[in-house]
């Protein structure tokens, strides 16, 4: 049988401020960054334990409005994350 090797994903997230969102997810949730890409940075990849999320500069003068607030989405990672502490526990 042939050796599986575990698949990695790096979500591509548009965001208001490039700079900010880095610095929010290295301060606040651990990630590292190397570099920012852009002057002003419209670019950046952050990464921890083996997760890379790259974020994009949200396009126009008005970026808020393509942006959404992701707090559905936090909210259903934190239940999966129960759930599977849940059943393995």
């Amino acid at each position: 049988m042939a050796e599986t090797r575990p698949w990695r994903v790096a979500p591509y997230l548009l965001v208001g401020d490039v700079a900010k969102a880095a610095h929010w997810y290295r301060d606040r949730l651990g990630f590292g960054f190397e570099r920012l890409w852009g002057e002003p940075p419209s670019f950046a990849m952050v990464g921890r334990g083996g997760a890379t999320l790259m974020l994009k500069q949200a396009p126009g003068e008005n970026p808020g409005r393509h942006v959404r607030p992701n707090a559905a989405v936090n909210s259903g990672v934190r239940r999966g994350l129960s759930r599977q502490r849940d059943r393995s526990g």
